[in-house]
């Protein structure tokens, strides 16, 4: 298991998902290292990524979305065998299933490069405001994946 600070790891700020690629049932899963990281202009907000070997080459998953998905077969972190202050995570995991993550409104969440006003966010226009990027709807363009919650289970 790789050894996290605990404190840092429920602090993340929401964080883009895996959006390259859509993990598959079957698809095994290694989490590599940890890649410490900060919002842009705001190094209170941690964004940390795991960066990880799947079926098509190296992913990053964001560790927030890490604990979003649900383990079948076990919790998602221990405080056992680590120091004061630090938790655990599986380093090896295997998709069992995903579906299209919904908002509380019942919409399907897509990445936040899909939204029509996502450009305003990035030029740094407008803050982060998932109601307001999702009110400007979604580009005619995008061709990706909806936001996936998964379930996966340790190996």
């Amino acid at each position: 298991m790789l050894k996290l600070e605990k404190a840092r790891s429920f602090a993340q700020t929401p964080a883009t998902s895996i959006k390259s690629v859509k993990l598959n049932a079957g698809d095994k899963i290694q989490v590599l290292e940890l890649m410490k990281g900060e919002v842009v202009d705001n190094p209170e907000v941690f964004n940390d990524q795991l960066l990880c070997e799947g079926p098509a080459g190296l992913i990053k998953l964001p560790l927030r979305e890490y604990f979003k998905m649900s383990i079948e077969n076990a919790k998602s972190y221990s405080t056992e065998g680590v120091g004061d202050g630090e938790i655990a995570i599986h380093q090896n995991f295997e998709i069992v299933s995903s579906e299209d993550r919904k908002d509380r409104d019942g919409d399907i969440v897509w990445p936040s490069q899909a939204y029509v006003g996502f450009a305003e966010i990035q030029n740094k226009e407008r803050k982060y405001d998932y109601e307001w990027l999702k009110s400007t709807g979604t580009k005619e363009s995008y061709t990706g994946p909806a936001v996936q919650n998964y379930v996966v289970k340790a190996l």
